[in-house]
């Protein structure tokens, strides 16, 4: 299998082609959507940057799924009407925040906690 990255709009972003063989027929292709990358940069350096995110990605799908299984969520309900499932919901948040970043502080005196 052979992956290819394809700039196809630099305002939308890229797409990942899936070749069974190499400049053999397309057989998937991956959108991403919303992903910031330096036009200037090279199309390895856009690769990297791009594949960094889907990592990022996976690793927060890990925690959600992780989580659901863990509090036995069926539905939206469960959410609701289990405290537990509330009281947990801070170290969910923290786990996600941990992978996906947390927001840079502009205000150099504003403590980040």
């Amino acid at each position: 299998m052979q992956a290819k990255l394809v700039p196809w709009s630099s305002v939308v972003g890229s797409s990942i082609t899936l070749h069974q063989k190499k400049d053999g027929p397309v057989v998937a292709q991956l959108m991403l959507m919303n992903v910031k990358v330096d036009s200037s940069a090279t199309l390895k350096d856009q690769h990297e940057a791009i594949s960094k995110r889907i990592i990022k990605a996976l690793a927060v799908l890990n925690v959600v799924e992780r989580f659901v299984d863990e509090q036995d969520i069926h539905c939206a309900e469960t959410i609701y009407q289990c405290d537990g499932v509330i009281e947990n919901a801070y170290t969910f948040i923290e786990d996600v925040c941990k992978i996906a970043g947390y927001k840079e502080v502009e205000d150099e005196d504003v403590d980040a906690g």
